[in-house]
């Protein structure tokens, strides 16, 4: 898994790649759109690919607020099955107040 032994320590690196309360914020309605608006959709219309589309869509928007609010490059290009765990942990501590939305990491 490269440079990162466990997945705590990616999520350390993940947090910090994430410091701007902007691009938390995108990344927390990017994940939690795609994950409410199509994943109930493909199941309702019995389309499979709606999971692509909003991978697609939430995708788009999370990496759109790497390049133009971080100003780095998406740790999903270093790890793909990791950061996609950890998109969903920090939606989780977000929801829970343990990673604020207001503030500078």
């Amino acid at each position: 898994m490269g440079q990162f032994q466990n997945f705590q320590e990616f999520y350390k690196f993940y947090l910090k790649e994430h410091s701007q309360p902007a691009t938390r914020i995108v990344h927390v309605l990017g994940t939690a759109l795609g994950l409410l608006l199509f994943l109930p959709a493909s199941i309702v219309f019995r389309r499979p690919d709606f999971i692509l589309y909003g991978l697609l869509f939430t995708y788009s928007l999370l990496f759109l607020s790497h390049f133009i609010i971080e100003k780095n490059k998406p740790a999903t290009l270093k790890n793909p099955l990791w950061s996609f765990m950890a998109d969903f942990k920090m939606l989780y501590e977000t929801l829970t107040g343990k990673v604020p939305l207001n503030k500078t990491l």
